[in-house]
């Protein structure tokens, strides 16, 4: 629980950030240090700012707030049991679908393969070693507000395989688990980073899931991500 508040913390100070840079309401004029209100800008036609060198205009290209995207995250992992008290970095890819907007909500659902962790020691000569994979289903529902800062709420089902060496006697064990989790998108839009970022965002997410076969895995998720529109 201490990375979550941790990792949610940081994610708070994140959100401060991306809306103080979304919400910027003059431009500056540095020839003179005059400042004018976003008001005051006068939109330019798209014949204006959109056209080939034949003076015809090219069609706008539009954005829609729904489809697929794919992420790749950092996860780290705390994952509890009779015999093993693991914490450990590793990788988690997602493909996801975002659907329209319904109301003031919208919709998710998510793919993702995660290695839980990869841990193997060497104590009096003897060989431990255990390592876990998980591929998980989650449907997300968020706010679709046009807000910079998006939370959302998850929940799903995750299959896990868990393989332990403990000194030269392997065990296999497998099982699928409910998962909830909460998390935040940040909107890489909001930051006008200079180059096109529309549809892309950071997500910080916490996760638990419980695998339970001979063994119980009582797991703690924690993961940052870049996901981009595709």
């Amino acid at each position: 629980m201490n990375k979550f508040v941790k990792v949610f913390g940081s994610s708070i100070l994140f959100a401060g950030f991306v809306i103080g840079s979304a919400n910027a309401g003059g431009y500056a004029d540095a020839s003179d240090g005059d400042t004018f209100a976003a008001s005051d800008v006068v939109a330019a036609s798209p014949a204006e700012v959109s056209t080939d060198v034949t003076g015809e205009v090219a069609p706008a290209q539009e954005y829609a707030s729904y489809g697929y995207y794919v992420g790749v995250s950092s996860l780290e992992a705390n994952v509890e049991s009779a015999s093993l008290d693991i914490d450990d970095s590793s990788p988690s890819i997602t493909i996801g679908y975002k659907y329209a907007p319904v109301g003031s909500l919208q919709f998710s659902v998510e793919l993702a393969y995660m290695k839980m962790f990869d841990e193997s020691d060497t104590i009096s000569g003897s060989t431990i070693e255990s390592d876990a994979d998980a591929f998980g289903l989650s449907f997300l529902m968020a706010s679709s507000s046009n807000s910079s800062v998006t939370p959302y709420l998850r929940a799903g089902v995750v299959y896990g395989e868990v393989e332990n060496n403990l000194y030269g006697t392997v065990t296999e064990e497998d099982d699928t688990a409910a998962i909830i989790g909460v998390g935040l998108d940040f909107d890489l839009a909001a930051l006008g980073l200079g180059f096109d970022t529309r549809g892309s965002f950071v997500r910080v997410d916490y996760s638990e899931v419980e695998l339970e076969d001979t063994d119980t895995y009582d797991a703690e998720l924690v993961s940052i991500g870049l996901f981009y529109p595709f």
